[in-house]
């Protein structure tokens, strides 16, 4: 993920007025990353352009004159704002003083951004977690190959790396994937291990697990209070399982996958089994519960 960040950086470019520093002469002129912009925007934006010099020595400050040389008719003004109003390649030349470049811009404009979630995670989880993105272009089918940008609101929580999204502490964060114009958010909820959930307090994010075979059943004791349960597996489980909770006014949630919102008394329980007619080993279920402030 570390490299669509550059390259979203590198499209999304503050304007060229201010090129070069005052000095000799342009040696070189660079237009986006290796003289290939892929512009997702169907907003106006302004091609990033670099102006190089000898080593040593200053370039000038010019503004830089934009043409359409070959390829898709796209809207560029003489200053270099583009405007990809529909999918297309085009060649472009650029000038700066007596220094003539050519580049290429591809118009990959997006229609929306999609994320699975929300997301339920365990802090030292063996489990990966891939971060599921979908970016649909203006004919509304996914697009492959797309550079775009993730964001953390609080990366002592949660980070994203090679596509997956790791938890590194209790409690929650939003997670951002923007692309040109468009972008999606979700809301990952991280849980650290603890010995007993009886004892979470409001805010807590905790997490107990038991491995069961064919047959068998585990209860843990709940808090009182307002509660938030989700219940994860290391796999799919033939049969599904059996959860009970009792001692709570429970319902299901759908912004909580797999989970219920429970008001819970004192004495309350929940209690997770798997059926007798089950053959598929052990399977470990994981009961996730965070206590609210309602």
């Amino acid at each position: 993920m570390r490299l669509l960040c550059v390259v979203l950086t590198v499209i999304l470019g503050a304007g060229c007025s201010s090129t070069a520093v005052p000095g000799g002469r342009v040696d070189r002129i660079l237009v986006g990353d290796a003289d290939t912009v892929v512009v997702y925007n169907r907003e106006p934006i302004q091609l990033p352009v670099r102006a190089v010099g000898k080593p040593g020595h200053a370039v000038d400050t010019l503004r830089p004159h934009f043409i359409l040389l070959s390829g898709d008719s796209i809207p560029l003004s003489e200053t270099g704002i583009i405007v990809c109003l529909k999918p297309g390649l085009t060649t472009l030349g650029v000038t700066l003083g007596s220094t003539f470049a050519r580049a290429v811009v591809r118009c990959r404009p997006v229609r929306s951004v999609q994320m699975a979630g929300p997301l339920n995670l365990v802090v030292g989880d063996s489990l990966q977690t891939p971060l599921q993105v979908r970016v649909l272009g203006l004919d509304g089918q996914p697009m492959g190959g797309v550079a775009g940008k993730v964001t953390v609101s609080d990366p002592r929580v949660v980070k994203v790396e090679d596509g997956r999204v790791i938890p590194l502490s209790a409690g929650h964060s939003w997670l951002w994937f923007a692309v040109g114009d468009e972008s999606a958010e979700i809301i990952v909820h991280s849980y650290g291990p603890v010995a007993a959930l009886d004892q979470l307090r409001p805010d807590d994010h905790g997490a107990v697990h038991a491995d069961l075979r064919t047959g068998e059943s585990r209860q843990w004791s709940l808090p009182p209070g307002h509660l938030v349960i989700a219940i994860r597996t290391d796999r799919d489980v033939a049969g599904g399982l059996g959860v009970h909770v009792e001692g709570a006014n429970c319902e299901t949630m759908t912004l909580v996958r797999g989970g219920f919102a429970c008001l819970s008394r004192a004495g309350a329980s929940i209690s997770v089994s798997r059926p007798a007619t089950s053959h598929d080993g052990v399977v470990r279920v994981q009961v996730l519960l965070r206590l609210t402030r309602a």
